[in-house]
């Protein structure tokens, strides 16, 4: 257990130290790959100086706006897909798996012709990337629910919402919570790929700013306090994940076991 958690964090530091050494011997450019020791100030100064924060509260304020929307849509779609006739239902995932194979950063030029610059149009692009593999995990999940679940509570005189909101909906949500986490981490790399493009603020918009400046310690700076971000998203969903639905982990456990 105590390998399994300090084990990332030791390869970390090792890889960080042959980072070190590669650009102090020569092996890479200090100009264009700052070693951490200018990296690791330069993200201090930002945040301290409020910079950092400013551009991590705009990126993250688009993505939670863009993933609720995503899921407000996702989820009741993908339960009612198993409802409609099979004609409707495969019509409309004929049409997502259509769409999901389109990249999210494709549709930034129809973002802003519709929406201009600024949120608008990043939270369009967060809502492509996250919405298409919720519908999905969320119509698997709820087709897969044992047809005597679904006969039980009718014996028992429930009604068709209840079927859903009662029998439906809970055996479906581990993989439900899995189309959520595929989603979110979706959702972060489609806004940072959108803020290059069409906005004017957030971490993604920041990058190229300062690599037109030749600030490369900055960029990093912003691409660790990016991955670090999607880390603690990853984090905190497989944590919701084990709230949420604890039967489940159980029952991975034992089957891992």
């Amino acid at each position: 257990m105590a390998l399994r958690i300090i084990g990332p964090w030791i390869l970390a530091l090792v890889l960080l130290g042959l980072w070190e050494a590669a650009v102090f011997i020569g092996m890479i450019n200090k100009i264009l790959l700052p070693p951490p020791s200018d990296v690791f100030p330069a993200w201090i100064d930002m945040l301290l100086s409020g910079e950092l924060l400013r551009d991590v509260s705009a990126s993250v304020k688009r993505v939670s706006i863009g993933f609720s929307v995503a899921v407000a849509i996702g989820v009741p779609l993908g339960v009612l897909l198993n409802i409609f006739t099979k004609t409707i239902t495969d019509s409309v995932l004929g049409l997502v798996n259509f769409f999901r194979a389109i990249a999210p950063i494709a549709w930034i030029t129809i973002a802003i012709y519709l929406f201009g610059l600024g949120d608008k149009p990043a939270v369009f692009i967060v809502i492509i990337g996250a919405i298409f593999p919720i519908i999905l995990n969320t119509y698997e999940g709820v087709s897969r629910v044992p047809v005597s679940y679904v006969n039980t509570a009718r014996s028992l005189g429930a009604s068709h919402w209840i079927i859903i909101i009662s029998v439906l909906y809970p055996a479906a949500l581990p993989q439900i919570m899995t189309g959520l986490r595929i989603g979110l981490g979706l959702a972060w790399t489609s806004i940072i790929a959108a803020e290059l493009v069409g906005s004017q603020s957030g971490l993604g918009y920041m990058i190229p700013t300062y690599a037109l400046y030749l600030e490369y310690d900055n960029v990093l700076a912003e691409m660790m306090t990016i991955g670090l971000i999607g880390l603690a998203m990853n984090t905190a969903s497989y944590w919701a994940e084990k709230r949420l639905i604890p039967w489940s982990a159980k029952t991975m456990g034992t089957q891992q076991g």
